[in-house]
Order: C-alpha cells, then structure tokens, then sequence
C-alpha cells in the first residue's frame, strides 16, 4: 500500500468537466430509462408477466438513476453493470430449452454476483481506515493506484466475458429449433444485443491506463466515468429491446390492420387467397384431417415459434372445396 493522500493535478488546465460527463450520462441514462419504462408497460399491459428479469431491471435502473444523480459513482456502478447481466441471464432463462443450459446459466449468474462482491468489498475496504470514504481529511494507507488499475482490469475483462456469454448463447440454444433462417437470424440478433454492452466495456478498458497518471484521480477519472454510465446504461438497453417485441407487434399490426382494410374493400385477390388459406387450416384442424400435433412455443416476450406442423394422410384439397366449405361456413353462420 502507499499514501495516497497528497494532491495532485499541477500544470492541468484549468477547464470544466462537468457538462461533458452530464452531457453524455444523462442521454444515455434517459435512454435507458425510457426503455425499462417500456418494458414494464409490456410486462404489465400487454402480456401481463412479471419475473424477476424485469425486478432485476428495475433495480439497475434504480441504481442507474442514483449514480447519475451522485458526486462519487464507483461502487453504484459496480452493481449497476453486475446485475445487469444479471437481469439478461434471467432473460435467458425463460428460453433455455434444456436444464444443462440452465445450469450452465446459473453458474455464470452465481460467479459473476460473487466477483462483483468482491470488487465492492475491495473499494469499501481501499484504505486500512475505512472512515477515508465519507471523510477524506483522514490519512491513512490506500492502495495503489497501480494496485487499483488491476483490479479494474480484472472486474472489466469479466465484464466483457460476461457479455460474450450472453450474446451468443443464444445461437447455441436457439440451433434445434424447426423454423426458417429468417426467424432463427432474427431471434439471434435480439437476443445478442448484450454485445453492444461489450462493446463500451472494451472503449473502457482502453482508457484505464489513464487513471491516476497526472496524478489528479478527479481529471483522470473524467473519460472512464463516462464510458463506465455508457457500459452500465447500454446494458439496461440491450436487455430491455427484446421484451419490447409485443410493443413493437402491436404498433406494426394496428398500421398493418388498416393497410389490410383499405385492401379487404379494394377485392384484392390476394385476400381472397388468404381468406381461402386460412379456411383450409381451419378445416383441417376441425375435420380431423391434421392429426399431427400443431404446438405454438409462446414465450414471454410474445415471439411465437412454430414447434412441430406435421399433418398425416391426405391433406390437400382443392381450391373448388376450399370455396365451397367457406360459403357453407358462411351461410351456416
């Protein structure tokens, strides 16, 4: 340990930091907080499931907001960024198909709020006397600065594993499932947003050498705070856009709504052929003729994929059929 109780910072300019860091924390912390607003109003309103992802969420935010609106952030943040990830391994949870992935999952969620306590635990206990947090008049024996960088670059290279876990477990998990490129591609993609999260934290890493090198911690720390709220509130992002599907479904389907309407009074044949294709699936599930099991896996974020549609015998029928049971369902009606 050293003494770190001098002071620093001779020959800086003498420049204003402040709206620079406001500036850049506030945006992407009022982002943040629109989008977990948004979550919730999906999770309550629309398909009315609340789980501890959204809680965990909530409290990052919570946390967001306290660190955003305080002079001295560190271990707020610490634990803004760790549950997090917690939040989005929760997330995760609900589409692991197998139980060895929800271990898997458990065990990086377990590691990861263990090393974070630990990361606390380290700047609460910095000095051999702890009074140095809230009174800085007390001399004492620190870390550091050199000591400190390494326990930076330790929390932030588990940050980023963390977040290439994450971001691309869901390609493994999401492999077997029986349905297009298209949608596989498209559920990937929502699911590895943490990625952008990754992103930052490899911005921030960059600046960490930095720290302490004009030896005023306060103008030094100005970059890294920046980058630390941009990780924190790019996470709360990346994990709150995938609840937002149902959100985004009932936006695009009330506008496709009206397309379709102005289209149904147009006589298109195109609804003709939708109508005679809906008539066909009814038909078949009703009459017995699809005697395979048609089972729809609905997750909570409302992404619907299609398991198994596996018909048996002698499905087809004629378009002539098709018109003639619609008009009998129609007439009967």
């Amino acid at each position: 340990m050293s003494d770190t109780s001098y002071l620093g910072g001779a020959g800086l300019p003498d420049v204003n930091q402040g709206w620079r860091i406001l500036l850049a924390t506030g945006i992407t912390t009022f982002v943040a907080l629109i989008l977990v607003l948004a979550r919730f109003y999906v999770r309550i309103f629309i398909i009315r499931n609340v789980g501890w992802d959204d809680y965990t969420m909530a409290l990052t935010m919570l946390l967001s907001l306290c660190g955003f609106a305080i002079i001295v952030p560190e271990g707020i943040y610490l634990w803004a960024i760790g549950l997090v990830k917690v939040s989005i391994g929760l997330f995760l949870l609900r589409f692991a198909p197998q139980k060895g992935y929800k271990i898997f999952i458990w065990v990086v969620i377990v590691l990861m709020t263990l090393y974070t306590a630990i990361c606390f635990l380290t700047l609460v206990f910095e000095c051999k006397d702890i009074r140095t947090n809230w009174d800085k008049n007390v001399v004492s024996e620190c870390f550091s600065s050199r000591q400190l960088l390494i326990l930076s670059y330790t929390n932030t290279a588990l940050n980023i594993l963390t977040d290439l876990i994450f971001a691309l477990l869901p390609i493994f998990m999401l492999r077997h499932l029986q349905v297009n490129r298209r949608v596989k591609a498209s559920l990937v993609c929502i699911l590895g947003l943490g990625i952008f999260a990754c992103a930052a934290a490899f911005v921030k890493i960059s600046i960490l050498p930095n720290y302490g090198r004009n030896g005023d911690f306060l103008w030094d720390y100005t970059n890294l705070t920046i980058w630390v709220v941009t990780e924190c509130n790019t996470g709360i992002m990346a994990g709150s856009l995938p609840t937002l599907k149902p959100l985004f479904k009932r936006v695009l389907g009330t506008y496709g709504s009206r397309s379709k309407t102005t289209r149904e009074y147009h006589g298109s044949k195109q609804y003709k052929l939708r109508s005679m294709s809906r008539s066909r699936g009814e038909q078949l599930h009703s009459h017995g003729h699809l005697t395979g099991n048609l089972s729809v896996i609905e997750h909570d974020d409302d992404i619907k994929i299609p398991r198994s549609n596996i018909p048996s015998g002698n499905t087809s029928l004629s378009r002539e059929e098709e018109f003639a049971n619609t008009a009998a369902r129609s007439e009967s009606n």
